[in-house]
């Protein structure tokens, strides 16, 4: 799928692809992105695109993959001070305004994500982010509840992931992004979470 460059020329190349990647992936979308277009603006032979990546999916699933495991570090950064956190309402208001503030940092991550979620070829990386943002929620879900069954532990999580994920996604759909999405994500997580955290 991907082949990984191994001396310092050929990784600013693939550098040059990913970059140039995003650059047409936000201008046309992921319908409008093709390997020419990818390579002209990369300032390369599309046979060197070749050398690396096998098609557009390839490219953008590189991307993408970076993007997610960016995204999830961040997560989990969030993540472990949940379950050591005294107060775990100012702990999810604060994750939720570091997501927000993690996107206007990489504003380029409207377009990631609507390719991700468009493409049957990529919606494996959100899954399996959004698997391992549940299992990192876990521990402070446990730590702020009183013994919760792990099967309703991991409903909730899912549910708290998938949840912040979609409004933030839908909130970032607009530029600016819509604040009020978020308060009232924050609204909504902090009643539910009240049913079962102390």
């Amino acid at each position: 799928m991907y082949r990984q460059p191994v001396q310092s020329r050929a990784q600013r190349s693939v550098r040059k692809i990913l970059d140039a990647a995003l650059e047409v992936l936000s201008e046309e979308g992921y319908a409008g992105l093709t390997t020419n277009k990818v390579a002209t603006r990369a300032g390369i032979n599309v046979a060197t695109l070749y050398t690396y990546f096998p098609n557009k999916a390839a490219i953008i699933i590189q991307v993408a993959k970076e993007f997610e495991e960016a995204r999830l570090n961040y997560l989990i950064d969030n993540t472990e001070r949940f379950e050591h956190t005294g107060n775990w309402q100012i702990w999810l208001q604060d994750a939720i305004d570091s997501l927000v503030q993690f996107r206007c940092d990489n504003p380029d991550s409207l377009y990631l994500r609507a390719a991700i979620m468009s493409a049957p070829e990529l919606r494996y990386l959100d899954e399996e982010t959004n698997a391992r943002a549940i299992d990192a929620l876990l521990p402070g879900l446990q730590a702020h509840s009183d013994a919760l069954p792990t099967t309703l532990l991991s409903a909730i999580a899912r549910t708290v992931t998938l949840t912040t994920t979609t409004v933030i996604d839908d909130a970032f759909a607009l530029s600016p992004y819509n604040e009020s999405l978020i308060q009232e994500l924050k609204l909504l997580l902090l009643n539910y979470l009240k049913c079962y955290l102390k």
